[in-house]
């Protein structure tokens, strides 16, 4: 079990780190390319599960938008 707890911390620990670096990311450089943050695949499985609406419609190839 106490290996288990590790190997889910380690996890978590790389999960967040790149939480705080993609959002340090947009805030420092708003229009930069999703792929400096994202993997091809990783933009392509976000793609396809986040459809652009009117609400959050925006160019694709930017890592976050700007809040006006």
């Amino acid at each position: 079990m106490t290996g288990m707890r590790c190997v889910l911390i380690a996890f978590f620990r790389i999960l967040s780190w790149r939480i705080f670096w993609i959002t340090m990311l947009g805030r420092s450089a708003p229009r930069a390319a999703a792929e400096l943050a994202f993997t091809r695949t990783e933009i392509e499985l976000l793609e396809h599960v986040v459809h652009d609406t009117p609400h959050n419609a925006r160019d694709h190839r930017s890592c976050t938008t700007s809040s006006g």
